[in-house]
């Protein structure tokens, strides 16, 4: 099993592994506000959303 880390307790970065929605997307954009742009692995359907609302794969 991977490890995980909320979003809160770790710094984001591009290309990152997250889950959202228990599937897994890909960072491609990061806003000072606190929302991420984040996209699925296997298609280009970007989401934005809150750091708080994903949990980091690593």
């Amino acid at each position: 099993m991977e490890r995980q880390c909320p979003m809160d307790k770790k710094e984001l970065a591009l290309e990152a592994k997250v889950l959202y929605k228990n599937e897994l997307y890909s960072i491609i954009h990061i806003y000072e506000s606190g929302y991420i742009e984040i996209s699925k692995e296997a298609f280009f359907q970007v989401e934005l959303v809150h750091r708080s609302e994903i949990t980091q794969i690593y």
